[in-house]
């Protein structure tokens, strides 16, 4: 099954709030990235939530970001 999302520029970027941080539960995400940026990945798997480092993706305007999701991790 494949999903596919299309989210148009806003007209007003400064009003957008983003999404909470969450974990993706699909297998793959692959997302093509523009000028605007504001992806995060947390590093560090089983860190509290105190200890949590988020560091940002810089945009590569047209890039291919490759997320693995939760239905493919493997926990060894």
């Amino acid at each position: 099954m494949v999903n596919l999302n299309f989210y148009s520029a806003c007209p007003n970027p400064e009003l957008t709030v983003g999404v909470e941080r969450h974990s993706d539960g699909c297998m793959l995400i692959v997302l093509v990235q523009d000028d605007i940026g504001g992806l995060y990945v947390k590093i560090g798997e089983h860190a509290l939530p105190e200890n949590e480092v988020w560091v940002e993706i810089p945009p590569v305007h047209g890039a291919l970001v490759i997320n693995v999701g939760d239905s493919l991790q493997v926990n060894l």
